[in-house]
């Protein structure tokens, strides 16, 4: 897992007028919660078509 960062509140609010980097974030958060399930073995669910499927950890995929 990545280190955490600390940021100085001049450094917030630039990310957070910066669409790209809120997206880059988020998807970093997503990533970290998606890798945690797969090495734990824990399947997660996602919602498909209008309705709730479950992954198991080995199809987990993460996005880079």
């Amino acid at each position: 897992m990545e280190k955490k960062i600390k940021y100085s509140d001049d450094e917030i609010s630039t990310i957070f007028n910066d669409p790209l980097l809120i997206t880059k974030a988020i998807q970093a958060g997503i990533n970290e919660a998606l890798l945690r399930h797969k090495q734990l073995g824990k399947p997660i669910c996602v919602l498909e078509a209008e309705q709730v499927v479950w992954i198991q950890p080995e199809n987990i995929t993460i996005k880079q």
